[in-house]
């Protein structure tokens, strides 16, 4: 039951985070670098292109995870308070 709530949160949560003006401005920023990329990689091993793609995958880590970790603090707070 509470995976199931700290879920319905993290849903919740991103869900707010997306529409705000920041976030949006955010992704306009790096779709574009992911389709240059996209042109660029088209003729690039697969190595090259993992590569490319688990450097993408950890600058959006760096950005996300610090804001998981406050989300799972407030719901964490919250469960505390209940009980």
């Amino acid at each position: 039951m509470v995976s199931v709530s700290i879920r319905f949160a993290f849903n919740n949560l991103s869900y707010l985070v997306n529409k705000t003006s920041w976030a949006k401005k955010e992704e306009e920023k790096y779709i574009g670098i992911t389709a240059a990329r996209a042109v660029e990689t088209g003729e690039e091993d697969f190595h090259k292109k993992s590569t490319i793609v688990l450097e993408e995958a950890w600058g959006l880590e760096e950005r996300v995870i610090p804001y998981l970790f406050i989300g799972v603090a407030a719901v964490s707070y919250d469960h505390l308070k209940e009980s």
